[in-house]
């Protein structure tokens, strides 16, 4: 129950800094993932695996004048999904982290493999992975990509962890 309540404390507290943090803004950014692909099964999805997606029913986004998309194959195709008559940009700094030589395996194969990291990530640091980037790699990309958003709504098509630097980060 303490769980519980702590969650649900989480989720009030989050909400609250994030609808300050875009509340501001003269334009709308509307972020989204990419749809689920059969590769969407647990293990590292990054820049080396790049899969096509399960098809979906798609919803319109008629505001977004402009649409991004990383070039990874996933997020193209949601991208035209979602707005098939909108020319798209591909943009690389949108694309997923780069895993590096963990591309394709489970955190526990990763795990094995690595352990050195798993016990850097464990003492809160931020090691890259082998052979690819890490998560303050990411964020200085989605940085340099935010700050050339014109003032036009747009949709903006990326990957989960490009996500999660974005609320992290709070940009």
């Amino acid at each position: 129950m303490e769980n519980l309540r702590r969650a649900i404390q989480f989720v009030k507290k989050f909400s609250c800094e994030f609808e300050q943090r875009w509340q501001d803004r003269d334009c709308q950014h509307l972020f989204v993932r990419h749809a689920r692909t059969a590769e969407n099964d647990g293990r590292f999805l990054g820049q080396g695996t790049n899969p096509g997606i399960i098809p979906f029913s798609k919803p319109i986004f008629p505001t977004a004048k402009i649409i991004y998309a990383s070039p990874a194959r996933r997020a193209l195709e949601t991208a035209a999904r979602l707005m098939p008559s909108a020319k798209i940009t591909s943009d690389a700094r949108l694309s997923e982290i780069d895993y590096g030589q963990a591309d394709g395996l489970t955190f526990h194969e990763f795990a094995a493999k690595y352990p050195q990291i798993v016990e850097q990530w464990n003492q809160g640091e931020d090691p890259p992975f082998p052979g690819g980037e890490s998560m303050a790699q990411v964020s200085r990309r989605l940085e340099n990509f935010l700050a050339t958003l014109s003032g036009r709504s747009c949709l903006i098509v990326t990957h989960n962890v490009v996500l999660q630097r974005l609320i992290v980060t709070g940009k």
